[in-house]
């Protein structure tokens, strides 16, 4: 329903996107965002038709759906893919059920607004706040919000007689006796501020307010909210899509019954502070945000200091014990130069024993390049005048073909026969009516 700026929507993103991979369905997902606080009903419709168009072409199979405004603006509409494609809604607080009744392709979570559980908290966190201001606006949502509200203020009040309500709606009173209410009157230090529809203005209101605003949308957490109960928005996210797995692997949407969702209340640390509520005061399942990296992570702070000075400590054993382990380098160092010098032994013996046969004999590496060279194949193509030259090893390096070429029929055939022989792995037998011709002539 609103944009990807708000404070949950990477949190429902998430969830939605680890909902799809635990249950290992591989998916395309492609998300629209209506900015509804910004719109008429009429403007939202259109641009909910635009994305519907959007997602035909593309194909799509199944619409996940978050929040009211999304939900009844795609039921709303008009456009043909809501009904041909199956639906999964969550973080709906008051779904149209009239309209729902000719969408039998739609299931889900419903999130009807927890206002007893807001209350009991702000009672427990504020118990000398006994003035309760309602702040709304009369759009449906505000209506249906206030509406929700009552229900519950009047269980709330039967329990507790000592508390007053006052109810203010934006849209008609005006802003002048509401911003004096909640900031300048002596009551605001003794009230509670409780938004059943956080809408566009609600953040400067909250903003200037000297009285706490508990709220049941995520749109008020670190907007001057000091208290929101709401779904998850994680969890919610993933909740539904696991939903939207069912139905993509062949259960029909209307045997999956609509569930509820989980709640949990949560704190802006800042307001926090501002109205100096200390942190024992929070419900212990709540949760507090907006917290400096030190008040969030302090004892993984103390944890590392505590890690970097252990390793201050190591370093120094380690520098008392360097001497022993120089010694112990030089000894290997000694020692590598003893085994290559032994090699340097093995490799002439090496050479010996090659230049005593008779046979030519020239040896490749794997590039193709000139390893070694013995005297026969010195003298048999005639490299050199002085065969004691060829302990030099002149030729090693070179690329096959650069001080003699092998050919056949007419045809250089060493570098195929050469290839050949790297690719199948096997001796292979030089053609007959060969010759070897030297390129040094």
């Amino acid at each position: 329903s609103y944009t990807e700026w708000d404070t949950w929507s990477k949190e429902l993103n998430q969830g939605v996107r680890d909902g799809f991979s635990d249950s290992q369905i591989s998916v395309n997902i492609v998300t629209e965002y209506i900015n509804s606080r910004h719109w008429n009903s009429a403007a939202e419709e259109e641009i909910m038709r635009r994305i519907c168009r959007r997602a035909d072409d593309r194909g799509t199979d199944l619409i996940m759906v978050s929040n009211d405004e999304a939900f009844y603006t795609l039921m709303a509409c008009g456009d043909s893919l809501p009904k041909n494609v199956p639906i999964v809604f969550f973080g709906v607080e008051f779904p149209n059920k009239e309209l729902m009744s000719k969408y039998p392709n739609a299931t889900g979570l419903m999130a009807p607004p927890a206002y007893d559980k807001l209350l009991e908290v702000a009672k427990h966190i504020f118990p000398e706040r006994k003035n309760v201001m309602v702040i709304s606006e009369s759009t449906i949502l505000g209506r249906k919000g206030n509406e929700a509200f009552r229900v519950h203020w009047d269980e709330f009040v039967k329990q507790n007689p000592d508390y007053d309500l006052k109810v203010f709606d934006i849209t008609n009173d005006p802003m002048t006796t509401i911003v004096g209410r909640i900031h300048l009157s002596s009551i605001a230090n003794k009230s509670i501020v409780v938004v059943p529809y956080w809408g566009l203005f609600m953040s400067s209101i909250a903003k200037v307010s000297k009285s706490p605003s508990f709220t049941v949308s995520s749109s008020s957490l670190m907007q001057g909210g000091f208290g929101a109960i709401t779904p998850d928005a994680y969890k919610d996210g993933k909740a539904a899509a696991k939903i939207a797995c069912q139905i993509l692997s062949g259960t029909p949407p209307a045997s999956i019954p609509i569930g509820t969702s989980n709640y949990e209340m949560t704190f802006d640390n800042k307001q926090l502070k501002f109205f100096n509520v200390s942190k024992d005061r929070i419900p212990k399942s709540g949760v507090i945000i907006n917290q400096t990296y030190i008040e969030k992570y302090g004892l993984y702070l103390i944890l590392f200091y505590g890690l970097i000075l252990s390793l201050l400590v190591l370093w120094v054993v380690r520098l008392i014990t360097v001497n022993r382990r120089e010694s112990r380098r030089r000894m290997h160092a000694q020692t590598r130069l003893l085994i290559q010098g032994r090699l340097v032994e093995q490799r002439n013996e090496f050479d010996n024993v090659f230049h005593s046969i008779r046979d030519a004999v020239i040896t490749y590496d794997n590039d193709f390049r000139i390893h070694f060279v013995n005297r026969s194949a010195i003298q048999m193509v005639g490299l050199f005048d002085n065969t004691d030259d060829a302990m030099a090893r002149p030729y090693e390096g070179q690329m096959a073909g650069e001080i003699c070429k092998l050919y056949n029929n007419g045809e250089e055939s060493l570098l195929q026969l050469l290839k050949k022989v790297g690719a199948t792995r096997e001796s292979i037998e030089i053609p007959e009516n060969s010759y070897v011709k030297s390129q040094l002539n």
